[in-house]
């Protein structure tokens, strides 16, 4: 009778995934099982590695299977990580899932469809996706990407009333509005004759 002859157990050892790649449990039995956590993407085919994204990109929000398209996404343009946004390395504990974690830088906001500078008249504080807001009534900004309502000023042709809401000037009369130093204005009579 034939005898059949197996390997020594220590020839039968798992193979690692690679750095950075995980399985869903103990005992796999396939390279197929193989998986890039969530928040990170395959930075090497050959050999397998997967690292957190960072710097501007992001992963799925769920553990997905080691193949050669499951790398970081780009954020959209304009937009950035908090990593990125306030210069400091990605900590440990943060993950970035989806193109949520993109975000405006202070200054800008969001359209329905892409990031933009805030125009005059508007601000956004940033670090987050919302969309520029707009100085009230009577008030603007003196130039574009402005970050807090703080930095509106009294628009050209009013006047910060006594009320402390800006009103328009009086006939005969003319502003040139607010400047960041002195963001009041008072309207000023026309010469004779004007």
């Amino acid at each position: 009778a034939d005898l059949l002859l197996l390997p020594p157990a220590a020839a039968c050892s798992c193979l690692q995934c690679g750095a950075g790649l995980i399985t869903k449990e103990a005992g796999s039995v396939s390279k197929d099982a193989c998986l890039v956590p969530a928040g990170y993407g395959l930075t090497s085919l050959s050999p397998m590695v997967a690292a957190p994204c960072e710097k501007n990109t992001y992963g799925d929000s769920v553990d997905r299977a080691a193949v050669a398209n499951a790398r970081c996404t780009a954020c959209p343009a304009d937009m950035f990580t908090m990593d990125t946004l306030e210069s400091r390395t990605r900590n440990s504990s943060e993950y970035y899932t989806a193109e949520s974690a993109c975000l405006v830088k202070p200054g800008w906001g969001t359209t329905s469809t892409t990031p933009q500078e805030c125009p005059v008249g508007t601000f956004n504080e940033g670090k987050n996706r919302s969309p520029c807001h707009h100085c009230g009534t009577g008030w603007t900004t003196v130039a574009a990407g402005k970050t807090a309502e703080s930095q509106c000023v009294v628009q050209a042709g009013w006047k910060l009333a006594a009320d402390g809401i800006p009103a328009p000037c009086d006939k005969g009369s003319y502003s040139t509005g607010g400047t960041e130093v002195a963001p009041n204005a008072t309207c000023t009579a026309c010469d004779p004759g004007f």
